[in-house]
């Protein structure tokens, strides 16, 4: 190969940076006279220097041209700048890019002199208003900006890609795209050659070599080219026969090289890496060079300390990436913003199949919006589409949701942006829309497959549950889907797990903070704020610590994704599943890694969750009383079909491992099936009240390869001690269990007067006529007055300051919420003094109140949370009670959001609370008064300002 001509000079290091928040640097010609500057480096983002700053900025770099470059042509290259850029070199203006990912270029050849001043006008577009008609959109706020999720995490802003100068002769290699046929023992090169001089002849040289041995080529050929001015496009196959397949267990590369040489002498050459591998749909599943392959993956949102939107260090990347690999992942969603490409570099080399995504995030739907959806689509294919890694494009997400947009729009405007994508790069399958239609089951997504316009229908389902873990939820992990149809549960986990937040602003330097990075401040923020509502929570002794508390959330959230995971894997529809997320983003603290890529409990619980083989023990219910029935199944999931004969035992074990009883049962089985059926059967068995496990062990050869289990509570039957409770129950369901427990219930009324009993009010959304509030509130209000207790299920907050309570207790936040539970009577034979786990998960609130303003009327939260502000700003969580007493007069209100009345049918821990509710109650009853009870329900008693309404 003859030497080329072509020469890379980088422009990366030390620009002078002059920031314009009143925007007038245009006005007064800042691209001629360069105003009073700082240094910044480039690539970066200009928060590094100055946090928190939206708008524009003007960015300064000089730089000589050597006289060598007569003749040539000079090519100015931008990796990504953040959002807008406006370029001048020398005073003269040479064009602008919209859109923050993406490369753009300019020739720079004519107007080059030895010593040359490039200008560059960066706008960085605020939230909340427009400069130059740009404003930064989010899911709350939407724009027609393709920005990702720049308006809901960090807005960043600058040059943060690198900048260089290409200069080749005039006639060179402009891209080289190459489609791999692995089955057909050929890959072809799409190459485009331009000439910027005469029309001349060339020869085209392509030779493909192999990383092994990359000064060997495996297969070369030769064609001569006529070349008009302008661009140039040739179609070269090349022969790579028994080539070795690209694949995450063998990530083996090929490199092509495209030389012309062109009768005028000139020389220029173009190297690509790429990979030999075919990745498609077929019956229902993902295949890798025709081997069914399930994706295991994580979702990266591309957040990151310091830089923000990329990471600080290509080793940092590669840490990032051999983390997955470690850990027993394949697959990698690159989630609404395109990565660095050195990224892609890394995972191919370290085999990671990754789906790729354009930055459409939130979109609004304006005149632009279709041109700048286009405009990122190609951008991004043609910048990726030669990387073995990327098996799968993503082009829109949840698109369902869009602003202004209708189900019909948003149907054609994918399908237009799918048959652009196509002709950009056919061989690779192409996904229309992540999280299908908005139903939750993935329904509605169409992919498109490679080398072909037809495309198939997938499930590609956001499959969110609620936490703590409910038995129902495992069921439908275990059985969602359609048969015959892929199952690709792109998103699923985000459970609130929050980070070591010491130890994730220890590793800041000192300057870093006293700066205070954007990152770093977001951090602080939430520390500081958590650490408030723990002590205003009162929760020292329950926790110990803010870091005792976030140890044991993130405990109990790795064993739910643990169980969330393997109950996937065990369903036989689905073809892939993507947590979210891999690390934590700005307000989305729920990554299985701190935003350095520590590792927290989460990881580990995925990790054990996603290898091969892996037994699965399937308990129903998890919670029961004694004597009940327990549904056990055993599975096992061996995607790699060991082949191996494997011994399995089925155990009951206590708390310190030790079994209980004989074996559920045992057996033999040979490993050759992807999903096996080991065990289905009921038992009885006789177990006192406590926590247990349902262990299963595999062995080979008389060693464990895998040993998993799953966690079950036995509680004692409840038992009232009370014969009678006042009820307004207008579905009688309290009744119902009241009956059960061997107690009465006394429809409550305006004229009930029945103080020495507890009463229970259902007052559930929708349930019931509540015409008679007033009277019926009026009576409870005295009763509760005169030392009666009362217990309201769910009631509006409303209706307890107009009816009941002298102070407002306003509906709380209810965004991530780390639910706790302390010590005390009504919790009984339940566990307290800890994080909400599973057994709480039927009752669990969806709705919460202010527990400052619980403090505030004299009250105690009892069962309550710490809900962090997803949503980034203010950086903060909120205090919140699930169940909580409050004093009124001699007696006391019980509120209890948990759901117990809906759930008193199917859930024995909503049975325990019923019971245990009515226990407390009784026990707080103070006995008095109870002929003040004979005035009408609607007069107040004596002395009693709180009735002066």
């Amino acid at each position: 190969m003859s030497k080329s001509a072509r020469e890379v000079v980088s422009l990366n290091g030390q620009w002078d940076l002059a920031f314009d928040p009143k925007n007038e640097g245009k006005e007064r010609r800042w691209h001629a006279r360069f105003p009073r500057s700082m240094k910044m480096t480039v690539p970066g983002v200009w928060e590094q220097v100055r946090p928190g700053y939206d708008g524009v900025g003007w960015y300064r770099r000089r730089f000589a041209a050597p006289g060598a470059w007569d003749g040539k042509v000079v090519r100015l290259k931008f990796g990504a700048v953040c959002y807008v850029a406006e370029c001048w070199l020398n005073g003269r203006h040479l064009g602008g890019h919209e859109g923050g990912f993406l490369p753009f270029e300019f020739d720079v050849s004519a107007l080059l002199r030895p010593d040359n001043e490039l200008v560059v006008r960066v706008i960085n577009p605020p939230i909340n208003h427009e400069i130059d008609g740009y404003r930064i959109g989010a899911p709350l706020n939407q724009g027609d900006l393709p920005a990702g999720k720049l308006g809901w995490y960090y807005n960043a802003g600058g040059i943060w890609q690198v900048v260089e100068l290409v200069v080749t002769d005039p006639a060179y290699v402009a891209d080289c795209y190459v489609k791999p046929f692995p089955r057909r023992g050929k890959a072809v090169l799409d190459i485009t050659i331009t000439n910027r001089g005469r029309a001349c002849s060339a020869v085209v040289t392509c030779r493909v070599a192999s990383s092994a041995r990359p000064g060997r080529p495996v297969a070369s050929a030769t064609r001569t080219v006529r070349l008009k001015k302008g661009n140039n496009h040739l179609s070269v196959p090349v022969a790579v026969k028994e080539a070795r397949l690209w694949s995450p267990d063998d990530p083996f590369l090929y490199s092509a090289a495209v030389e012309i040489a062109t009768d005028s002498g000139a020389v220029d050459s173009l190297t690509v890496r790429f990979g030999m591998r075919e990745f498609t749909v077929r019956n229902g599943a993902f295949h890798l060079n025709g081997r069914k392959i399930k994706l295991k993956g994580l979702l990266q949102q591309g957040m990151y300390p310091r830089t923000l939107i990329f990471p600080e260090t290509p080793d940092f990347a590669r840490r990032e990436l051999q983390l997955l690999k470690d850990n027993g992942f394949n697959f990698l969603r690159a989630h609404l913003k395109p990565v660095n490409p050195y990224y892609l570099d890394i995972a191919d080399e370290l085999g990671i199949l990754v789906q790729g995504e354009p930055a459409i995030g939130w979109i609004g739907n304006t005149p632009h919006t279709e041109r700048h959806c286009r405009s990122q689509v190609e951008g991004l294919l043609r910048r990726d589409r030669n990387h073995p890694s990327v098996v799968l494009w993503c082009l829109m997400n949840e698109a369902y949701h869009l602003r202004e947009f209708t189900r019909a729009q948003v149907k054609r405007l994918t399908a237009r942006l799918a048959g652009w994508a196509r002709k950009i790069d056919s061989t690779r399958l192409l996904v229309d829309t992540s999280g299908g239609d908005g139903s939750g089951t993935g329904a509605g997504t169409r992919i498109m497959l490679p080398n072909t316009t037809r495309t198939a229908e997938i499930l590609d389902a956001h499959g969110y549950c609620p936490l703590p873990l409910r038995d129902s939820s495992l069921r439908d992990y275990r059985t969602r889907g359609q048969a015959g149809l892929p199952l690709l549960v792109s998103e699923y986990g985000a459970p609130e797990a929050p980070p070591d937040y010491a130890a994730v602003l220890r590793t800041y330097r000192r300057a870093e903070r006293e700066a205070g990075l954007e990152d770093y401040r977001l951090h602080k923020d939430f520390h500081d704020s958590l650490k408030a509502q723990f002590r205003a929570a009162g929760l020292a002794k329950t926790f110990g610590s803010v870091g005792g508390m976030i140890a044991e959330a993130s405990r109990v959230r790795a064993d739910e994704v643990r169980l969330v995971t393997a109950a996937m894997r065990t369903n036989p529809k689905l073809a892939g599943l993507c947590f979210c997320q891999l690390a934590d983003a700005s307000g989305e603290l729920f990554g299985a890694t701190d935003v350095w890529r520590r590792p927290k409990p989460i990881l580990a619980g995925l990790a054990t969750a996603v290898k091969t083989p892996l037994p699965v023990a399937e308990i129903t219910p998890r919670v029961l009383c004694q004597g009940d029935a327990l549904s056990v199944r055993v599975m096992l999931v061996n995607e790699d079909r060991l082949g191996k004969s494997c011994t399995w035992r089925v155990e009951i074990v206590g708390a310190r491992g030790r079994r209980i009883g004989r074996a559920v049962g045992s057996g033999r089985v040979r490993a050759e099936k992807e999903i096996q059926l080991l065990l289905r059967k009921t038992v009885r068995p006789t177990l006192k009240p406590g926590r247990y496990n349902l262990r299963m062990t595999l062995l080979h050869a008389g060693r464990t390869l895998r040993r998993e289990s799953v966690e079950f509570s036995v509680l004692p039957r409840p038992r009232l001690v009370v014969d009678a409770a006042g009820a307004d129950d207008p579905q009688g369901v309290i009744a119902r269990h009241l009956r059960r427990l061997g107690a009465r219930a006394e429809a409550f009324s305006n004229g009930y007067r029945n103080k020495n009993v507890p009463i229970l009010f259902d007052l559930r959304e929708g349930v019931g006529n509540r015409q008679l509030i007033r009277e019926v509130f009026g009576q409870l209000r005295k009763i509760v007055q005169l030392g009666g207790c009362a217990v309201l299920f769910e009631p509006e907050v409303m209706l307890l300051y107009e009816h009941l309570f002298p102070t407002l207790i306003r509906m709380g936040r209810a965004m991530r919420t780390i639910g706790y539970v302390k010590r005390h009577a009504i919790f009984a034979n339940l566990p307290a003094d800890c994080v909400a786990g599973y057994q709480y998960a039927d009752v669990y609130p969806d709705k919460f109140d202010r527990g400052e303003d619980v403090m505030a009327a004299g009250g105690e939260v009892l069962a309550g949370g710490l809900s962090m502000h997803m949503w980034t700003r203010p950086a903060d969580y909120a205090w919140c009670g699930g169940l909580y007493r409050v004093p009124l007069g001699r007696g006391q209100i019980v509120v209890c959001n948990m759901k117990v009345p809906g759930n008193l049918d199917n859930s024995r821990t909503a049975q325990t609370l019923l019971a245990n509710l009515v226990n407390y109650a009784a026990g707080v009853i103070k006995p008095g008064g109870e002929g003040q009870l004979l005035s009408r329900c609607i007069d107040p008693l004596p002395d009693s300002p709180s009735d002066q309404r």
